[in-house]
């Protein structure tokens, strides 16, 4: 089994490919994964969403990101 941490890093690398996402933040707590934060588009935020929930070994995905045209891509 792949651990918390391991996931998470999974999860990190995924978002990473698919842009920057500074504002998203990955947690993951016995194989669940809980995405939160901010992206500028809703396409983001179901990018974001659906590329982590393709990953393996996850027990779930919590997506709670919203949508801000403010989020853009700093902090």
């Amino acid at each position: 089994a792949v651990s918390d941490i391991g996931i998470a890093e999974r999860c990190r690398a995924v978002i990473e490919r698919l842009g920057p996402f500074p504002n998203v933040a990955v947690s993951v707590s016995h194989g669940w994964v809980s995405l939160s934060g901010r992206v500028a588009y809703a396409n983001d935020r179901w990018k974001v969403e659906h590329a982590v929930g393709q990953l393996k070994e996850l027990a779930g995905v919590s997506a709670q990101i919203k949508v801000d045209s403010k989020a853009g891509t700093g902090p």
